[in-house]
Protein backbone atom coordinates (compact mmCIF):
# COMPACT_ATOMS: atom_id res chain seq x y z
CA UNK A 1 0.00 0.00 0.00
CA UNK A 2 0.57 3.80 -0.22
CA UNK A 3 2.81 5.37 2.57
CA UNK A 4 0.82 8.54 2.32
CA UNK A 5 -2.61 6.56 1.51
CA UNK A 6 -2.79 7.61 -2.21
CA UNK A 7 -3.46 5.38 -4.89
CA UNK A 8 -0.47 3.54 -6.23
CA UNK A 9 0.56 2.58 -9.72
CA UNK A 10 -0.20 -1.55 -10.79
CA UNK A 11 3.27 -1.53 -12.23
CA UNK A 12 5.04 -0.32 -9.18
CA UNK A 13 3.03 -2.96 -7.32
CA UNK A 14 3.71 -5.59 -9.74
CA UNK A 15 7.93 -4.30 -9.40
CA UNK A 16 7.85 -4.42 -5.80
CA UNK A 17 6.09 -7.96 -5.35
CA UNK A 18 8.49 -9.46 -8.08
CA UNK A 19 11.11 -8.03 -5.98
CA UNK A 20 10.11 -9.39 -3.30
CA UNK A 21 9.13 -12.90 -4.47
CA UNK A 22 12.19 -13.51 -5.82
CA UNK A 23 14.01 -12.54 -1.84
CA UNK A 24 11.92 -14.78 -0.45
CA UNK A 25 12.34 -17.93 -3.00
CA UNK A 26 15.63 -17.53 -2.59
CA UNK A 27 15.73 -17.76 0.95
CA UNK A 28 13.02 -20.82 0.81
CA UNK A 29 15.59 -22.85 -1.85
CA UNK A 30 19.24 -21.98 0.16
CA UNK A 31 17.08 -23.78 3.59
CA UNK A 32 16.15 -26.48 1.11
CA UNK A 33 12.52 -25.64 0.67
CA UNK A 34 10.72 -25.89 -2.37
CA UNK A 35 8.98 -22.23 -3.47
CA UNK A 36 5.32 -23.22 -4.43
CA UNK A 37 2.23 -20.79 -5.76
CA UNK A 38 2.58 -17.33 -6.07
CA UNK A 39 -0.48 -15.29 -5.17
CA UNK A 40 -0.97 -11.47 -5.28
CA UNK A 41 -0.57 -11.11 -1.87
CA UNK A 42 1.28 -14.46 -0.56
CA UNK A 43 3.95 -17.10 -0.88
CA UNK A 44 3.30 -20.66 0.12
CA UNK A 45 6.90 -22.84 0.33
CA UNK A 46 6.62 -26.42 1.30
CA UNK A 47 9.57 -27.71 3.15
CA UNK A 48 9.73 -31.80 3.17
CA UNK A 49 8.50 -32.12 -0.50
CA UNK A 50 9.23 -33.65 -2.37
CA UNK A 51 12.20 -34.67 -0.28
CA UNK A 52 11.89 -35.24 3.61
CA UNK A 53 14.21 -34.23 6.33
CA UNK A 54 14.03 -34.51 9.80
CA UNK A 55 14.66 -31.19 10.47
CA UNK A 56 12.43 -29.59 7.89
CA UNK A 57 10.79 -27.65 10.63
CA UNK A 58 13.49 -25.66 12.14
CA UNK A 59 14.55 -25.50 8.26
CA UNK A 60 11.19 -23.50 7.52
CA UNK A 61 11.48 -21.40 11.13
CA UNK A 62 15.30 -20.50 10.03
CA UNK A 63 14.37 -19.51 7.08
CA UNK A 64 11.78 -17.34 7.50
CA UNK A 65 13.99 -15.35 10.38
CA UNK A 66 15.71 -14.97 7.99
CA UNK A 67 13.49 -14.13 5.44
CA UNK A 68 11.72 -11.59 7.44
CA UNK A 69 15.16 -9.76 7.87
CA UNK A 70 15.56 -9.58 4.30
CA UNK A 71 12.49 -8.56 3.17
CA UNK A 72 12.05 -6.03 5.56
CA UNK A 73 15.43 -4.98 4.39
CA UNK A 74 14.37 -4.86 0.88
CA UNK A 75 10.49 -3.48 1.89
CA UNK A 76 12.41 -0.11 3.58
CA UNK A 77 14.09 0.68 0.16
CA UNK A 78 10.70 0.77 -1.47
CA UNK A 79 9.38 3.02 1.56
CA UNK A 80 11.61 5.62 0.52
CA UNK A 81 9.79 5.60 -3.04
CA UNK A 82 6.78 5.74 -0.94
CA UNK A 83 5.70 2.16 -0.90
CA UNK A 84 4.39 0.22 2.41
CA UNK A 85 5.11 -3.16 2.66
CA UNK A 86 3.94 -4.86 5.58
CA UNK A 87 5.50 -8.85 5.87
CA UNK A 88 4.04 -11.53 8.05
CA UNK A 89 4.82 -15.18 7.81
CA UNK A 90 3.27 -18.24 9.02
CA UNK A 91 4.62 -21.53 9.95
CA UNK A 92 2.70 -24.83 10.15
CA UNK A 93 3.36 -28.65 10.05
CA UNK A 94 1.24 -31.49 9.20
CA UNK A 95 -0.18 -34.02 6.57
CA UNK A 96 -0.17 -33.01 2.70
CA UNK A 97 -1.30 -34.79 -0.09
CA UNK A 98 0.69 -34.14 -3.28
CA UNK A 99 -0.28 -34.65 -6.13
CA UNK A 100 2.87 -36.97 -8.35
CA UNK A 101 1.88 -35.85 -11.77
CA UNK A 102 1.35 -31.88 -11.09
CA UNK A 103 3.85 -29.82 -12.49
CA UNK A 104 7.09 -28.91 -10.57
CA UNK A 105 6.19 -25.87 -7.87
CA UNK A 106 2.36 -27.28 -7.54
CA UNK A 107 1.17 -26.24 -4.08
CA UNK A 108 0.33 -29.49 -2.01
CA UNK A 109 -2.96 -29.31 -0.20
CA UNK A 110 -4.07 -30.35 2.70
CA UNK A 111 -5.70 -28.41 6.32
CA UNK A 112 -1.78 -28.19 7.22
CA UNK A 113 -1.51 -25.98 4.08
CA UNK A 114 -4.30 -24.18 4.97
CA UNK A 115 -3.65 -23.52 8.52
CA UNK A 116 -0.26 -22.01 7.56
CA UNK A 117 -1.61 -19.53 4.82
CA UNK A 118 -4.19 -18.61 7.78
CA UNK A 119 -1.54 -18.18 10.09
CA UNK A 120 0.53 -16.13 7.73
CA UNK A 121 -2.48 -13.53 7.13
CA UNK A 122 -2.97 -13.07 10.74
CA UNK A 123 0.34 -12.48 11.51
CA UNK A 124 0.99 -8.90 12.48
CA UNK A 125 3.72 -6.94 10.38
CA UNK A 126 7.08 -8.47 11.18
CA UNK A 127 6.18 -11.13 13.21
CA UNK A 128 6.48 -14.99 12.33
CA UNK A 129 3.94 -17.09 13.99
CA UNK A 130 3.96 -20.84 14.49
CA UNK A 131 1.36 -23.39 15.52
CA UNK A 132 2.08 -25.97 17.91
CA UNK A 133 3.39 -28.88 15.94
CA UNK A 134 5.96 -27.08 14.78
CA UNK A 135 6.94 -25.47 18.14
CA UNK A 136 6.91 -28.93 19.22
CA UNK A 137 9.41 -30.02 16.24
CA UNK A 138 11.63 -26.61 17.09
CA UNK A 139 11.35 -25.60 20.97
CA UNK A 140 15.00 -26.71 21.53
CA UNK A 141 16.36 -24.22 18.88
CA UNK A 142 14.04 -21.65 18.65
CA UNK A 143 13.04 -18.90 21.42
CA UNK A 144 9.23 -18.23 21.47
CA UNK A 145 6.51 -16.07 23.29
CA UNK A 146 2.73 -17.65 23.28
CA UNK A 147 0.59 -15.49 21.45
CA UNK A 148 -2.38 -13.73 23.25
CA UNK A 149 -5.65 -16.44 23.04
CA UNK A 150 -7.88 -14.05 20.22
CA UNK A 151 -5.55 -11.57 19.63
CA UNK A 152 -5.14 -12.93 15.67
CA UNK A 153 -8.21 -12.61 13.47
CA UNK A 154 -9.11 -15.83 11.56
CA UNK A 155 -7.02 -18.00 13.26
CA UNK A 156 -9.21 -20.16 15.76
CA UNK A 157 -6.77 -22.91 17.19
CA UNK A 158 -4.53 -22.77 20.15
CA UNK A 159 -1.48 -22.12 20.94
CA UNK A 160 0.23 -19.85 18.83
CA UNK A 161 3.59 -19.37 19.18
CA UNK A 162 5.95 -15.80 18.13
CA UNK A 163 9.24 -16.98 16.48
CA UNK A 164 12.02 -14.75 18.17
CA UNK A 165 15.09 -16.13 17.43
CA UNK A 166 17.05 -19.27 16.80
CA UNK A 167 20.29 -20.89 18.00
CA UNK A 168 22.31 -21.91 15.29
CA UNK A 169 23.59 -24.92 14.93
CA UNK A 170 21.49 -26.23 17.73
CA UNK A 171 18.69 -29.39 17.05
CA UNK A 172 15.26 -28.74 16.83
CA UNK A 173 14.69 -31.11 19.54
CA UNK A 174 17.19 -32.39 21.80
CA UNK A 175 18.17 -35.98 22.32
CA UNK A 176 16.98 -36.91 25.85
CA UNK A 177 19.28 -39.78 27.69
CA UNK A 178 17.96 -40.12 30.44
CA UNK A 179 17.44 -44.26 30.25
CA UNK A 180 20.53 -46.03 31.11
CA UNK A 181 22.36 -47.19 28.33
CA UNK A 182 23.04 -51.52 28.37
CA UNK A 183 25.26 -53.41 25.81
CA UNK A 184 27.83 -51.46 23.69
CA UNK A 185 30.33 -52.50 25.91
CA UNK A 186 32.83 -54.04 23.47
CA UNK A 187 32.41 -50.54 21.30
CA UNK A 188 32.78 -48.08 24.45
CA UNK A 189 35.81 -50.23 24.95
CA UNK A 190 37.21 -49.59 21.28
CA UNK A 191 36.81 -46.38 21.81
CA UNK A 192 38.32 -45.66 25.55
CA UNK A 193 41.32 -47.82 23.68
CA UNK A 194 41.45 -45.30 20.87
CA UNK A 195 41.39 -42.78 23.61
CA UNK A 196 44.35 -43.72 25.66
CA UNK A 197 46.77 -44.69 22.56
CA UNK A 198 46.26 -40.91 21.46
CA UNK A 199 47.22 -40.12 25.21
CA UNK A 200 49.75 -41.70 25.61
CA UNK A 201 51.37 -41.38 21.94
CA UNK A 202 50.03 -37.32 22.12
CA UNK A 203 48.93 -37.86 18.59
CA UNK A 204 45.65 -38.52 16.41
CA UNK A 205 43.52 -40.90 15.65
CA UNK A 206 40.26 -40.96 14.13
CA UNK A 207 37.15 -43.42 15.20
CA UNK A 208 34.48 -43.73 13.21
CA UNK A 209 31.08 -45.08 14.05
CA UNK A 210 28.98 -46.11 11.61
CA UNK A 211 25.32 -47.74 12.25
CA UNK A 212 21.67 -47.26 10.51
CA UNK A 213 19.73 -44.06 11.64
CA UNK A 214 18.76 -45.02 15.29
CA UNK A 215 20.86 -47.92 16.63
CA UNK A 216 22.40 -45.46 19.01
CA UNK A 217 25.55 -44.24 17.89
CA UNK A 218 24.85 -40.76 19.74
CA UNK A 219 24.06 -42.04 23.01
CA UNK A 220 27.14 -44.38 22.56
CA UNK A 221 29.36 -41.29 21.63
CA UNK A 222 27.84 -39.16 24.60
CA UNK A 223 28.60 -41.69 27.16
CA UNK A 224 32.40 -42.26 26.37
CA UNK A 225 32.29 -38.41 26.43
CA UNK A 226 30.77 -38.14 29.64
CA UNK A 227 33.34 -41.10 31.16
CA UNK A 228 36.08 -38.30 29.64
CA UNK A 229 35.24 -35.76 32.13
CA UNK A 230 38.07 -34.37 33.87
CA UNK A 231 40.46 -36.38 31.79
CA UNK A 232 40.37 -34.25 28.50
CA UNK A 233 39.13 -31.36 27.01
CA UNK A 234 36.09 -32.35 24.13
CA UNK A 235 35.40 -29.94 21.48
CA UNK A 236 32.38 -30.74 19.01
CA UNK A 237 31.17 -30.02 15.98
CA UNK A 238 28.17 -30.62 13.61
CA UNK A 239 27.86 -31.59 9.96
CA UNK A 240 25.07 -29.18 9.04
CA UNK A 241 22.76 -31.07 6.12
CA UNK A 242 22.42 -27.51 4.08
CA UNK A 243 23.76 -24.44 3.59
CA UNK A 244 26.72 -22.28 2.00
CA UNK A 245 30.01 -22.74 3.79
CA UNK A 246 29.24 -25.85 5.69
CA UNK A 247 32.50 -28.08 4.37
CA UNK A 248 34.59 -26.94 6.96
CA UNK A 249 31.47 -25.29 9.82
CA UNK A 250 32.56 -28.57 12.03
CA UNK A 251 36.05 -27.68 12.73
CA UNK A 252 35.17 -23.82 12.73
CA UNK A 253 32.46 -24.90 15.29
CA UNK A 254 35.02 -26.59 17.23
CA UNK A 255 37.66 -23.59 17.48
CA UNK A 256 34.91 -21.35 18.59
CA UNK A 257 34.46 -23.90 21.90
CA UNK A 258 38.03 -24.32 22.41
CA UNK A 259 38.81 -20.21 22.15
CA UNK A 260 35.56 -19.46 23.99
CA UNK A 261 33.92 -17.27 21.52
CA UNK A 262 30.76 -16.06 21.85
CA UNK A 263 28.29 -14.97 19.25
CA UNK A 264 27.81 -11.58 19.76
CA UNK A 265 31.47 -10.96 19.97
CA UNK A 266 33.11 -8.22 17.02
CA UNK A 267 35.43 -10.33 14.28
CA UNK A 268 38.18 -8.39 16.26
CA UNK A 269 37.29 -9.47 19.51
CA UNK A 270 36.80 -12.99 17.76
CA UNK A 271 40.86 -12.83 16.29
CA UNK A 272 42.17 -11.96 19.49
CA UNK A 273 41.00 -15.11 21.64
CA UNK A 274 41.83 -17.12 19.02
CA UNK A 275 45.72 -15.68 19.67
CA UNK A 276 45.07 -16.06 22.87
CA UNK A 277 43.82 -19.49 22.36
CA UNK A 278 47.01 -20.52 20.28
CA UNK A 279 49.95 -18.18 22.62
CA UNK A 280 52.71 -16.84 21.34
CA UNK A 281 54.98 -19.47 20.55
CA UNK A 282 57.03 -21.04 18.29
CA UNK A 283 54.69 -20.21 15.23
CA UNK A 284 51.88 -19.01 17.06
CA UNK A 285 51.11 -16.13 14.87
CA UNK A 286 50.69 -18.09 11.60
CA UNK A 287 48.87 -20.88 13.41
CA UNK A 288 46.33 -17.90 14.61
CA UNK A 289 46.18 -16.60 11.07
CA UNK A 290 45.08 -19.43 9.23
CA UNK A 291 42.53 -20.47 11.88
CA UNK A 292 41.10 -17.01 11.51
CA UNK A 293 40.91 -17.46 8.15
CA UNK A 294 39.16 -20.82 8.46
CA UNK A 295 36.27 -19.30 10.88
CA UNK A 296 35.76 -16.91 7.71
CA UNK A 297 37.18 -14.03 10.11
CA UNK A 298 39.75 -12.94 7.39
CA UNK A 299 40.93 -13.52 4.19
CA UNK A 300 44.15 -15.38 3.30
CA UNK A 301 46.59 -17.49 1.26
CA UNK A 302 46.59 -20.30 3.46
CA UNK A 303 45.90 -23.86 1.43
CA UNK A 304 43.37 -26.75 2.81
CA UNK A 305 46.47 -28.85 3.76
CA UNK A 306 47.42 -26.02 5.68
Amino acid sequence: HAADGAELDPETVQRVAARLGEAARATLERHGGTPAQSFADHIVGAFGVPVLHEDDALRATTAALEMQSSLVAAAGEHGRAGVAVDIGIGINTGDVIVDSTAPAGAIPTGEAVNRAVRLGRAAPPGEILLSAKTHHLTEDAVEVEEVEPGRLAGVNWLPIFRALAAQPGAAGRARKFDAPMVGRDFERAQMMHAYERAARGQSCHLFTVLGPAGVGKSRLVSEVLTSLEGQAVVLTGRCLPYGEGVTLAPVSEMIGQAAAIESRSSVQERIAQIHGLVGSGRDGERIAERLGELCGLAEGLGTMEE
